[in-house]
This record gives C-alpha cells, sequence and structure tokens, in this order.
C-alpha cells in the first residue's frame, strides 16, 4: 500500500533544550550502498511519476519550533514552523531527492528557557513572523506597494546525500539546490568515515558560500534555493535571506509516533544570505530539529 510511489515529507523542529523522544536511531547508510533512499513505512518510496506537475502520492507536514540567530536580530527569533514537502526516489544508483512546497513560521510555545505560550514569534513584543514570501520591496511599482505581485519562493529542491557523522555514514539532508543544477550528479560516500572526512565536507559549506557557487552565486538566490523573509512588524523591519543548508537525517522507529528527524546544528548545518534590504552583509544561523511524518496518515518516514 506505501511502497513505489513519491510522497511528501512532513519535518516538526524543536528547540535545542526540548525533550526529544528516545527512540530513534541514527540513519546510517550501509556500508557499500553510496546513496541514501526514502523509506515508508519500511516500504521503499517510488519515482516521480512526472516532472511536468505536481506530486501524487502521500503529502508530508512539517511542524514545531525553531531557533534563529542573526546579525541583524540581536536577540534571535523563536517561532513554531508549518510546512510541506514531498518527496521520491529516481536516478543509479537510486536516490533521493524531494522539494519544500511551503514553508512559514509563527508563535511560540513553551521550552526550558521561555516557557510563555505566544501566537508571535519570540521576543512577542516584535510580533515577528517568517514567510516564503519574497520580501515587500519586491511589491513595490513606481514606490507603491502592490500586495498582488508578492510571489512565493518555494518549491525549495532537496537533495538527500551520504556523510559522516559521529564515525559513520549518515543521511545528510541538502535543502536548497539550484533549479539549474537539480538534480545533482550523485556525490559517493567518503573513502572513510573519520572524524577529519566529517569536518572537511562541513567546511565545504562554508567554502561554497565563500566563493559564491550553488545557491549563493546569486543575491537574491537563485530559484529552488531556500528563501525565506523575516518581519518584525512591532519594530517595522523586514529581513530576506537565501542559500542552502544541510541537516543530518536520524530515523524514527516503529511508526510515525516516533518520527524520524532532521537536526540543525547551527554552523555545521551551513548559513544563509542576508539578500534584503540592499547592502546587508548579515547571514542566519538556524537550531533545532525537523520531524519528518507523512500527512495524511502520521506515516514513519526513513532516509537510509
Amino acid at each position: 500500500m506505501f511502497g513505489q510511489k513519491p510522497i511528501g515529507v512532513a519535518a516538526a523542529t524543536v528547540v535545542a533544550g526540548l525533550a526529544i523522544a528516545p527512540a530513534v536511531a541514527h540513519a546510517t547508510i550501509k556500508e557499500g550502498k553510496g546513496a541514501p533512499e526514502l523509506y515508508e513505512n519500511g516500504m521503499v518510496v517510488g519515482p516521480r511519476e512526472n516532472a511536468s506537475h505536481m506530486f501524487t502520492g502521500d503529502l508530508q507536514e512539517e511542524f514545531g519550533q525553531f531557533a534563529i540567530e542573526a546579525e541583524n536580530l540581536p536577540e534571535g527569533i523563536e517561532c513554531v514552523y508549518l510546512g510541506f514537502s514531498s518527496g521520491w526516489n529516481e536516478g543509479s544508483p537510486r536516490r533521493a531527492f524531494g522539494q519544500i512546497e511551503s514553508w512559514g513560521g509563527d508563535g511560540h510555545v513553551p521550552n526550558e528557557e521561555h516557557p510563555k505560550v505566544s501566537s508571535n514569534c519570540r521576543p512577542e513584543a516584535s510580533r515577528a513572523f517568517v514567510t516564503d514570501e519574497d520580501f515587500s520591496a519586491s511589491e513595490q511599482t513606481e514606490g507603491k506597494f502592490v500586495l498582488a505581485k508578492r510571489s512565493l519562493s518555494t518549491p525549495w529542491n532537496i537533495e538527500f546525500t551520504c556523510g559522516v557523522r559521529e564515525g559513520a555514514f549518515d543521511p545528510i539532508v541538502e535543502i536548497g539546490v539550484p533549479s539549474s543544477e537539480f538534480p545533482k550528479a550523485n556525490t559517493p560516500c567518503p573513502a572513510n568515515s573519520t572524524e577529519a572526512e566529517e569536518e572537511r565536507e562541513i567546511a565545504g559549506y562554508a567554502a561554497e558560500k565563500a566563493e559564491h557557487e550553488g545557491c549563493y552565486k546569486s543575491n537574491p538566490a537563485p530559484a529552488g534555493c531556500i528563501r525565506f523573509t523575516i518581519v518584525e512588524p512591532g519594530a517595522g523591519g523586514e529581513f530576506a535571506y537565501g542559500g542552502t543548508l544541510h541537516m543530518t537525517s536520524i530515523d524514527g522507529i516503529r511508526n510515525g509516533l516516533t518520527p524520524s528527524r532532521w537536526s540543525l546544528e547551527g554552523s555545521r548545518s551551513g548559513t544563509t544570505q542576508c539578500e534584503f534590504p540592499e547592502g546587508c552583509t548579515g547571514e542566519i544561523t538556524m537550531f533545532g530539529e525537523l520531524k519528518d511524518i507523512g500527512y495524511t496518515g502520521v506515516q514513519l518516514i526513513q532516509v537510509k
């Protein structure tokens, strides 16, 4: 019932410090396999049926809470997050791909450091929210705002690659790939699952940004890359960011009630560049975890 079809990805971000269900395991890639694949309820996911239109199969939901550190936001931002995405396997060797279809953050739930519930992101006084819409300057026509022209930056392309974490080959979720480069050629696992290989891989994320490659080749970032806007009505501020983030996939077990997670590890996961206001040179670092859950039946989604 659940095998051989494209699926959608559900993920939930959780701020560091919240309790995490212990019944999970690293989504270690089997030695010699070379490329991670998506599984739904233990069955391998099939190919994308037709690249010219939306995916069929089960949509997946993304929800939870994340934390952002940014040079333009001295107090940072903590937001409840909700999004939807889809995924599939294709190529030879077969490997996993996907797209984030919608993404946004608004509200705040209690954690150890900030126990208050709020309908706004923290800090509450800012009334901030995060959206996948373009920043407001893109609406201007002859100096006037035209709301109908505000467009979405999604979909954001996803590729699953093989990386090294804690001495094992683990799936890495790369969110943000230029559509002109999607899908990229498969990158096999490193020769050895050593700490040196892990640090070399993570250094490559910073090098891509420093050398203006991939999602950093232009500002704003190309289509298919992460592009989101933080709006602070209370402070009259709006900042847009773009780029690529790399997350470690950690498998859940049994069913979707103990879901898989994608871990955001601050600068180790990469940073996004400031795209607006013009001349902004700041960047964003993100922390938290995305829970990966099938939307229609709380399916267990795994990457291995």
